[in-house]
């Protein structure tokens, strides 16, 4: 089967590098599969899971700490809600770092590499500070 686009797909991440890493199904499935890539080990994911009594890969409360402790680590997730006309973006903290990484994603998608090109531009873009408890809100247009 070959590779899909990042176009075909709503959900991303974009690690502190910069790198934007597509997400075929959910977010926690995509660390669970190559959690070395995220800076884990599957034994340390494994651990999390057991301590909440879940199942490997479950989307309950380990994806949360899973979740919100990557964000700490600079990471920000990305999701399309197009029946919502919406692109949330949860992050840790809004810095210029995370506003630069924000504003290439949204550039990129508006140029049509990520989500529905020219005709997001005007799609609602909720940014989630998680580290602050804030929410946001621009459009792909504007960016942040």
């Amino acid at each position: 089967m070959p590779k899909a686009t990042p176009m075909e797909h709503d959900a991303f991440f974009i690690a502190p590098d910069g790198e934007v890493i597509t997400v075929e199904q959910k977010h926690i499935s995509k660390i669970c599969d190559d959690p070395v890539r995220f800076g884990y080990t599957k034994k340390r994911l494994e651990a999390v899971f057991r301590k909440h009594g879940e199942t490997y890969g479950s989307e309950q409360f380990a994806r949360e700490e899973i979740i919100a402790d990557l964000l700490r680590k600079g990471w920000i997730r990305v999701r399309w809600y197009y029946s919502e006309a919406q692109l949330r973006i949860q992050i840790y903290r809004i810095n210029a770092s995370a506003k630069k990484r924000i504003n290439g994603f949204l550039a990129r998608s508006r140029n049509g590499e990520y989500g529905k090109g020219p005709s997001s531009m005007h799609l609602d873009v909720q940014v989630i500070d998680i580290g602050e408890n804030e929410l946001a809100r621009t459009t792909v247009r504007s960016g942040v």
